[in-house]
């Protein structure tokens, strides 16, 4: 074997010449091999110089790291060059499936999106043991951007191809080789052995050329007649189910596919790419890319998890209480590898604690996830306890017992004195302060809230909640473990509530405060619906059972009462408990059901009448939309988040859009409820809710005065840009740089907050563009409406005003704008789509 090493490749990419003539293509592009500029580059230069030597006849492409082939594209890159990377990467895909060399795909590990379509694009693909491949993008709002829309129907059947980008699939192991996804699926070979066997493959194909097969020109397994109309109808079923809403990106996806397969390769290709970029820009896109970020930034606590503190090994963990909660946590903990003890008060009641363990792997062992032979492993680390016997030997206890303050108190006072003094202790509590529960040990230290959500095998939030005496090796120790068994840590502080209970519980009195004014339930829950919620706040309710809530609720507005009505006799919850109407476990609450189906209710619209008359507003009928009463819900959560934020219940915004999501079903392509109130402008939540509040005189309208809101927004919210009244004055701008030009403007009225009040001024900016010459840009305010302007070339961004307030706040991000449609462009885009170039080159003139 002959080696050299490529002067035009970068470290990412490196090659060597076997002595049988086969390139080996190298991909290294730390930490998960994604194709950023730094990898798409230097793999298309590399290829094609390859392609031009004669002393190569084929190639092989492998990743350096066994556990990822390629992980699609650098989403971080997709703001700033809008598909610029796709744009290379596509025709080199094509340029590499139509050549004469045979390219031989070796995929060990993740092939995900990009990857997948780098994958499919070559003449051959071998799977590694541990390979997974998959077209996720639709989990990012996106579809896929390099021909994955067109290869995959031509290689595994449009119909599986649609189902498997409809669902963001990722197949595994024989299942890549049974769908046609790869050639071979190699189980029994090492490293070294996997790139010599392809090595001969490529050598194989190379010699006879017959055998190789190029994917986009593939047709044996596609029948139109008869896929066109089942694809059609899976979508079309998806829709009814409510799982579309609001989203493009489903749509979009399945007409590139069949665009492709009823008009050819070429212009599916082109359908491809319009909707790529269609949906790149999209607000969706923006949302659920937030959230893909908030879920991996949840887990870094500052002066936490950044202080390399040593994780303990937590291999024995003892759970206390068999009831939903706790067998759900067991079962999580045991799937996870642990040694699971399982405290009930005898015998009887742990046997049905073992049956509740049980039923959390009965979906996975039908649908062939799991096998009995691992279910039977993992319960041969199971045992059910009735006294604390040898509980030195744990190295964790999660209490998961009913919400009785005395009796915890008490379980931890004994927990101390029979467990090992490194022994972490924990509570599940959903509402009870944790320094209460560690009042009567001695080691509030090792003491900690781990608050799952129901049911807590399969939600994936877990709220962390330190005492104040907890110490940072636990915290650290409880984020790392949540991370590391696959759920989602959100670290928030010790109050009434916590984080998600404490800020969505105010839907429950707005919703309260719709019905006793006419708005019926029905209605209430399908604008939440229809906006995206999972559920609606009174379906909430009937889940949860309306007993919990209400005594939830009384909790709360014990704890915050200026946020909460005062409290009376005879309102529609109490109402509905005292008639035991308690929700779905007694088949009846706001709703009757008919096993999980939920109908109206004539004993319902009974009590909601009596309600309004306790009520006295029997004959007030509020005339609101379906978009008023989204906001009359929700606007008061992101006031409540704004107020964790300032108490430092909340690390960050972000963490509150992971609770958001994750715990209370809030629409993930919203981005979160924070980034969702961000690209509305939190001056204009402000704004709303002031206005009911002066209206209503309901308390949990009340905004409160967070410096989130910012120093520019009034109690009323902001106002509309006055008219620029002639005079003359100037403002120095300094010449810094900054990403784009309303980051610009954002930073300078932060700088100076005199101007702030001179929001109703003519700017003149003077910027250099790309080619070095002088622009001025000019910004008018005209009937509610800012415009920039430049002459030369013609272009025009236009916004409403109050956007263009918020946006020099800070409280709208300029991106958002742009793709939610708020910032308009005409004239020559190329030139707007260029203002993140643009820079500052002299002092700005306004006039006043």
């Amino acid at each position: 074997m002959s080696s050299t090493t490529s002067p035009t490749s970068s470290a990412t990419v490196s090659y060597h010449i076997t002595s049988s003539q086969v390139a080996i293509i190298t991909l290294n592009n730390p930490p998960v091999n994604a194709l950023s500029a730094r990898l798409v580059s230097p793999l298309i230069e590399t290829y094609q110089k390859l392609k031009r030597n004669a002393n190569v006849k084929a190639f092989v492409i492998k990743s350096a790291n066994d556990k990822i082939f390629v992980s699609g594209a650098d989403i971080k890159e997709f703001g700033k060059d809008s598909g610029k990377n796709i744009q290379r990467f596509v025709p080199f895909l094509d340029e590499m499936e139509s050549g004469t060399k045979p390219v031989v795909m070796l995929i060990e590990g993740q092939a995900l999106g990009g990857g997948c379509e780098l994958a499919m694009s070559g003449h051959y693909r071998i799977a590694g043991p541990k390979a997974q491949m998959g077209l996720v993008e639709l989990q990012l709002g996106l579809i896929p951007g390099a021909a994955g829309t067109q290869r995959m129907p031509r290689l595994v059947g449009a119909q599986k191809a649609a189902e498997f980008m409809l669902k963001s699939t990722v197949l595994r192991g024989k299942q890549l080789q049974d769908s046609g996804l790869v050639d071979e699926y190699a189980t029994d070979k090492t490293r070294e052995s996997l790139e010599a066997h392809a090595e001969k493959v490529a050598l194989r194909l190379a010699q006879n050329p017959k055998l190789v097969r190029r994917a986009s020109q593939l047709t044996d397994k596609i029948d139109l007649q008869r896929d066109v109309p089942q694809v059609k109808a899976m979508l079309s079923q998806l829709t009814q189910m409510g799982k579309t809403r609001n989203q493009i990106h489903y749509d979009r996806v399945i007409d590139a596919m069949l665009v492709g397969l009823e008009k050819g390769y070429e212009s599916g290709l082109k359908t491809e790419a319009s909707h790529f970029l269609e949906t790149l820009s999209s607000v969706q896109a923006r949302g659920l890319m937030n959230i893909f970020f908030a879920t991996r930034t949840s887990s870094k606590v500052p002066g936490i998890t950044d202080q390399g503190l040593k994780v303990p090994q937590l291999k024995t963990v003892a759970c206390l209480g068999g009831g939903t909660m706790g067998s759900g946590i067991a079962a999580w903990l045991l799937m996870n590898g642990c040694r699971v003890w399982l405290k009930e008060i005898n015998e009887k009641a742990g046997e049905v604690a073992r049956q509740r363990v049980l039923s959390n792997f009965a979906s996975r062992l039908k649908s062939g996830r799991m096998s009995q032979q691992q279910v039977d492993a993992m319960m041969n680390n199971f045992k059910i306890v009735t006294n604390y016997d040898n509980f030195d030997q744990l190295d964790l206890v999660i209490e998961a017992i009913f919400e009785d303050i005395p009796l915890k108190k008490r379980i931890f006072s004994e927990l101390e004195k029979v467990t090992n003094k490194n022994c972490i202790l924990a509570s599940n509590t959903s509402t009870i302060d944790i320094d209460v529960i560690a009042s009567q040990t001695k080691c509030p230290d090792r003491i900690i809230g781990l608050h799952f959500f129901a049911p807590s095998f399969i939600q994936l939030l877990v709220e962390i909640i330190p005492g104040k005496q907890t110490s940072k090796s636990v915290v650290n120790a409880m984020v790392q473990l949540v991370k590391n068994f696959r759920k989602t840590p959100v670290v928030v502080g010790n109050c009434p509530g916590f984080l998600v209970n404490r800020i969505f519980g105010l839907t429950q009195p707005v919703a309260q405060f719709l019905l006793e004014r006419g708005v019926d339930a029905q209605r209430i829950d399908r604008a939440a619906e229809q906006f995206g919620m999972a559920i609606g706040p009174l379906k909430v309710a009937d889940l949860s059972g309306i007993d919990i809530v209400y005594h939830v609720g009384k909790l709360l507005a014990d704890a915050y009462p200026d946020r909460y009505p005062k409290a009376r006799p005879g309102t529609a919850a109490e109402l509905m408990v005292s008639a035991k109407r308690l929700g779905q476990k007694v088949g009846k609450g706001y709703y009757n059901y008919e096993g999980r189906k939920a109908v109206t209710s004539d004993e319902t619209k009974a009590i909601l009448e009596q309600a309004r008359k306790n009520a006295e507003t029997q004959n007030i009928s509020l005339d609101v939309s379906d978009e008023d009463i989204v906001k009359m819900l929700y606007f008061p959560v992101v006031d409540e988040g704004l107020r964790c934020l300032d108490e430092n219940i909340a690390v960050r915004p972000s963490d509150i859009d992971v609770c958001s999501v994750l715990g209370m079903g809030f629409p993930a392509y919203r981005g979160g409820i924070m980034h969702w109130a961000k690209t509305i402008g939190y001056s204009n939540v402000k704004s709303d809710l002031k206005k009911w509040y002066d209206q209503y005189k309901f308390p949990t309208f009340q905004p409160c005065n967070s410096n989130y809101y910012g120093s520019g927004a009034s109690s009323s919210g902001p106002k509309s840009a006055p008219a620029s009244s002639g005079g003359a004055s100037k403002i120095n701008v300094p010449g810094f740089k900054a990403s784009a030009i309303f980051e610009q403007i954002q930073d300078f009225i932060k700088a100076q907050p005199e101007v702030a009040k001179k929001i109703g001024v003519v700017f003149g900016f003077v910027v250099k563009a790309d080619s070095g010459s002088q622009q001025e840009w000019t910004v008018d305010l005209k009937k509610g409406e800012v415009t920039l302007g430049l002459s030369s070339p013609e272009c025009t961004i236009s916004m409403k005003d109050r956007d263009f307030v918020s946006l020099i706040q800070g409280d709208l991000d300029p991106m958002t704008a742009f793709f939610g449609g708020q910032i308009k462009v005409s004239g020559d885009v190329s030139l707007a789509m260029k203002l993140q170039k643009l820079q500052i080159a002299a002092p700005a003139k306004a006039k006043m």
